[in-house]
C-alpha cells in the first residue's frame, strides 16, 4: 500500500478499509474503484495500492464475467487445491537436508560443551 503522505484524505480511508479485505475482495473492490477511473486508473491504482496490473485486470475480468463472485460466507478465497504447495512436495529432498544440518549443528554444540 502506499506510504505518501500526498494520498488525500478520501483516499487514505478507503486503503485503510482495503487492508482488512481478502485477496478476492481486495482485487474486486480496487478493479471496480479502477473502472469508476476510467483511462489511467489501473496504472494509478496499481502505484497507490501496490497491487499488481495484472491482478487489477484480473478483477477487472472477474467483474465483468457473467459467473457469480463467490460470497464472503463461502469461507473459501481460493478454489479447493490453490495456493502454494508444501515445500515438502515441491522439494523432496529439503526435509532430509535440513535434518542434516541440524544434526551437525547439534553434534558441533555438543562437542563444544565437552570441551570446556
Amino acid at each position: 500500500m502506499a506510504t505518501n503522505r500526498k494520498v488525500p484524505d478520501s483516499e487514505r480511508h478507503w486503503l485503510r478499509v482495503l487492508g482488512t479485505l481478502n485477496e478476492l475482495q481486495a482485487r474486486v473492490f480496487v478493479a471496480q474503484r479502477a473502472l469508476e477511473e476510467g483511462r489511467g486508473g489501473i496504472s494509478r491504482l496499481s502505484r497507490l495500492t501496490g497491487m499488481s496490473r495484472p491482478t487489477i485486470m484480473k478483477g477487472i475480468a472477474e467483474i465483468k464475467s457473467k459467473v457469480s463472485l463467490p460470497r464472503a460466507e463461502s469461507g473459501r478465497v481460493r478454489k479447493p487445491g490453490g495456493g502454494r504447495k508444501r515445500v515438502e512436495e515441491s522439494s523432496p529432498g529439503l526435509k532430509r537436508a535440513l535434518t542434516r544440518i541440524v544434526e551437525a549443528l547439534d553434534a558441533g554444540r555438543a562437542r563444544r560443551r565437552h570441551c570446556h
